[in-house]
């Protein structure tokens, strides 16, 4: 159903493809504020290795190394995540605002560790930020670096529609989505050095109840 690159003639699909391979600069600039070149190289490789796929079973194998990156929990929003990632090179959009709504779930966690205050968690992840910043409860660099990220890859995924004024039939590319994911799963991983933030990325705290969570966890029904 995704597989679009049908509907255009042979000589146009080397374009779609390194078009799905393009990366905008300010998004490139970051990712080499926050990975290492080893990294970034390793990002780059599996992006082609996604949009060069020759079939879809190949490409889902490649996808599964993004996948690799997050267990499956907690399961919103990483299991709407891992959807969304199979249907690429298309659903980009929604692959980096799920994974935007996993730092913004582990940010407001760790807010609430500090403040034990629910103000805050309803709020959209930049008033987080800046709380987060304002309380010295993180480094300036690394709030910087996720304030950066919520402008570059997560506000526009909800709320900028327009691909055109970048010469794109989509708002985010393959390699974009690939480079978010790895920088997402840094960020994750320093989030979660938090024990109160392990705990909600466990799903062993009721995410909309963070006062009175449940400190089990999850049955496989839930």
């Amino acid at each position: 159903m995704f597989e679009d690159e049908d509907i255009f003639e042979k000589d146009v699909i080397p374009r779609i493809k390194r078009e799905r391979l393009d990366i905008l600069p300010a998004i490139h600039e970051y990712s080499k504020q926050v990975l290492t070149g080893e990294k970034i190289i390793e990002a780059d490789e599996l992006s082609e290795k996604i949009v060069m796929a020759e079939n879809r079973k190949k490409r889902l194998n490649e996808i599964i190394h993004i996948k690799k990156l997050f267990i499956l929990r907690p399961k919103r929003p990483l299991f709407y995540l891992f959807h969304h990632l199979d249907y690429l090179p298309t659903g980009t959009r929604d692959a980096i605002r799920y994974m935007g709504d996993y730092i913004d779930l582990l940010a407001k966690a760790y807010l609430f560790d500090k403040i034990q205050n629910q103000k805050y968690n309803h709020k959209s992840l930049g008033p987080v930020l800046h709380e987060l910043k304002d309380g010295k409860y993180l480094s300036d660099n690394f709030i910087d670096l996720l304030i950066s990220y919520n402008d570059l890859f997560y506000v526009p995924a909800k709320h900028h529609f327009d691909a055109r004024k970048f010469g794109r039939r989509h708002r985010f590319t393959v390699r974009e989505v690939v480079h978010c994911a790895f920088i997402t799963y840094k960020f994750a991983e320093e989030l979660k050095k938090n024990d109160y933030v392990t705990k909600v990325a466990k799903d062993e705290i009721d995410l909309d109840n963070f006062e009175f969570g449940r400190l089990e966890p999850l049955s496989k029904d839930d």
